[in-house]
């Protein structure tokens, strides 16, 4: 035990002798020496902020934005790589979780340790041992009243982290769509059929229950409202209506949904590389659907 104790204790001394390293180069602009420290520092994935924290010498703020700018651009490049896989993907479920992961992972920021498949997991295993038996019905009660999950404030509602399910499962705050995937993807764990309603203007989720088809308002406490209620509040557009709700919403509906809701909250905080970004996002899911 005590051989690796040592052990351990050398790797991370290792570990810090090589960072160390590289917060040094962070000073020198040649573009061929940032490319290569942009690798080192991302081998150290998760652990990177725990052992910034632990050098002698740790990086000025000048130092840790340049480190930042780095890692976020890793990431970009990273993501452009892997983004269409999901796109290829043949189950529907296992799509929308996968993009949602890959968003998550991308806005939670390079220092990020948690992983959103754990996270639902998690909710689905205290689903189980609370409720036992999987039901529709007792799976919005457990996340809209008993987990506390609701809709972000007016304030706030427009924060780009409130489409972060990461981070929404955090705070139990968020938007109807952010809301409803995680109902969706905590259902799908449980075996329940539960889908979306590309619903103008607010997000459902969408859940036939005995013949009929229900509609379930995450954002306001998971509401359960009836497809001919919704489809009678407007007269006028009551056929248009009743197409959205037939038709569900498959995942890549959603995650366009998704990427537009972000273009437009990073817009709103003057953040036009990171809408940028995630226009060039959706242009290649545009690009896959024609």
């Amino acid at each position: 035990m005590k051989a690796g104790l040592q052990a351990a204790r050398e790797s991370i001394m290792q570990d810090l002798e090589k960072l160390s390293f590289l917060v040094r180069l962070l000073d020198d602009d040649s573009t061929v020496v940032r490319e290569e420290i942009t690798r080192g520092f991302a081998e150290f994935g998760p652990r990177l902020k725990e052992l910034l924290a632990r050098l002698a010498e740790p990086p000025t703020p000048e130092q840790f934005e340049i480190l930042s700018e780095l890692l976020e651009n890793h990431q970009k490049e990273k993501l452009r790589r892997v983004w269409p896989a999901w796109l290829e993907m043949e189950d529907d479920k296992g799509k929308l979780e996968a993009a949602c992961t890959l968003l998550s992972g991308y806005l939670s920021g390079p220092f990020a340790s948690e992983s959103l498949k754990g996270l639902l997991d998690g909710l689905a295993e205290d689903y189980r041992t609370h409720y036992g038996a999987p039901d529709v019905w007792r799976l919005a009660q457990f996340l809209f009243e008993t987990r506390g999950f609701r809709g972000a404030h007016e304030d706030s509602y427009y924060e780009p982290a409130n489409s972060n399910l990461v981070t929404v499962i955090h705070t139990r705050r968020g938007i109807p769509i952010s809301l409803a995937c995680i109902y969706m993807m905590v259902g799908a764990r449980l075996g329940l059929d539960i889908g979306g309603c590309n619903y103008p203007g607010h997000f459902l989720a969408r859940a036939p229950v005995g013949g009929k088809i229900y509609l379930v308002d995450c954002y306001n406490g998971g509401r359960f409202i009836e497809e001919e209620s919704l489809v009678n509040q407007n007269p006028k557009a009551k056929a248009s209506a009743t197409e959205v709700v037939r038709a569900g919403a498959d995942a890549v509906t959603i995650v366009r949904r998704v990427l537009r809701n972000l273009i437009g909250a990073f817009q709103r905080q003057g953040r036009e590389e990171a809408a940028a970004f995630m226009q060039e996002l959706l242009d290649a899911v545009e690009t896959d659907r024609e």
